[in-house]
């Protein structure tokens, strides 16, 4: 048996119908089959190869009664007959309450639904966004736009929220009804004075919401002017402005950025654990060093930054804010080393070659940069190429000549080698 229709009503029905999971054989059941509250259906028929319908004699008083159909009473399209089966019919005058919600007193953060439990199925074809009433936040503030969207699971109603960053911790209050009805069309009558559908029978949900709230602030370097690629130490203090302690693990990530707001300009530096400090209670701080690179990137220039601090980078706490994990620094200045910078002129090969030959290479490299080299051997290599972008399929490898010696700031060598023409 997959389902009883209807399950329930205002008034008792003459037809019952029941639908079976698969097909049903040639021949309907006789309607003495079936019991209603132990009185028996008068005739039976097919209305489509999986649903029988049942003419009853059902009692017009309120109440459940029960279903019972005898075993063997039908058969399946291989001959196979039922077992017994019971269920349940109801005749239901009686609206719809609410008998809770949840979350229920507290919630944290995110506050992403509130649920309403009834006292039986509701019928979702009467239930909208429009029984939202009223919603208010913890500064008592209307957020009834916050609401989005309303589903129905049994008896339970869902009404689905998007709430605006900040969250405003205190008592929210969401007023919820009164024109939706259970399956058998009864309007919600939470006063219970058998008159449904009234602005007296609405349900108001309160929910305490609290939560954590952390931010960086009193970040600072040990050296205000490094250089890219030294090592930094890097203070900051972490702090829970919220209602709420916090207890479990969240990570920081570290940028230097030109302008001091954060976006995909700034250059990364590190994520570091900073759990540390935790259980961390509402008003309490506690401060983190760490020792990190300066890494040497693109987009590395000599130029003021700040360094920004973002609590909770990978948002692994539920917070009342996510828009004020971002702490800066004051001003720094990051300074270049000074770097050999090698460059390659007066390149000299014959003007014209065959496939099998050797030819002389000759070119000179000057240190144009503003250090001299720290090594005195590398290799200069030498291609073939269909034209001036190194890298490309066509390019091909020739050989290699090495350099014997330190080059100093505007120093320069020429060099030379003889390779075979592919």
């Amino acid at each position: 048996m997959v389902s009883v229709a209807p399950p329930s009503a205002r008034q008792a029905p003459d037809v019952l119908y029941l639908t079976f999971s698969e097909g049903l054989g040639a021949a309907p059941p006789l309607g003495a089959s079936l019991t209603v509250g132990g009185v028996s259906a008068t005739d039976a028929w097919f209305a489509d190869g999986r649903t029988l319908g049942f003419a009853v004699d059902i009692a017009d008083v309120e109440g459940d009664y029960v279903l019972e159909l005898a075993a063997g009473s039908v058969t399946d399209l291989q001959g196979r007959t039922n077992a017994a089966w019971t269920g349940r019919f109801g005749v239901d005058r009686t609206g719809p309450q609410v008998l809770g919600h949840s979350p229920s007193p507290e919630s944290g953060v995110p506050l992403e639904a509130i649920t309403f439990h009834f006292d039986e199925p509701i019928d979702p074809a009467t239930v909208s966004i429009d029984d939202v009433r009223q919603f208010t936040d913890g500064g008592a503030l209307n957020i009834l736009s916050a609401a989005k969207y309303v589903t129905v699971d049994g008896a339970d109603v869902t009404v689905h929220l998007v709430l605006t960053d900040p969250v405003a911790p205190g008592a929210y209050s969401m007023t919820f009804g009164s024109q939706l009805a259970d399956l058998a069309g009864n309007v919600m009558d939470q006063n219970g004075d058998g008159v449904g559908g009234q602005s007296t029978d609405r349900y108001t949900a309160a929910i305490d919401v609290h939560g954590p709230n952390l931010i960086a602030e009193s970040i600072e370097l040990g050296d205000t002017s490094p250089h890219f690629g030294d090592t930094v130490q890097i203070t900051w203090t972490v702090r829970n402005t919220g209602t709420r302690d916090i207890a479990a693990a969240f990570a920081s990530s570290i940028y230097l950025s030109l302008d001091g707001a954060l976006d995909d300009s700034d250059l990364f530096l590190a994520t570091v654990d900073s759990t540390a400090g935790s259980p961390l209670a509402p008003g309490q701080a506690h401060t983190q060093t760490e020792l990190l690179l300066l890494e040497l990137q693109a987009g590395s220039v000599e130029d003021n930054y700040r360094v920004l601090v973002v609590v909770d980078s990978a948002e692994q706490i539920g917070e009342l804010s996510e828009d004020d994990n971002v702490g800066a620094s004051g001003v720094i200045t990051a300074r270049l080393n000074d770097y050999p910078n090698l460059s390659v002129g007066n390149v000299i090969v014959p003007d014209e070659a065959f496939g099998g030959q050797g030819v002389l290479v000759q070119w000179t490299v000057t240190n144009t940069g503003d250090a001299a080299t720290t090594s005195a051997v590398w290799y200069d290599q030498v291609y073939l190429s269909r034209d001036t972008h190194l890298g490309d399929v066509d390019d091909v490898y020739l050989g290699r000549a090495m350099n014997g010696g330190f080059l100093n700031i505007g120093g320069s060598y020429q060099s030379s080698i003889t390779v075979t023409l592919p």
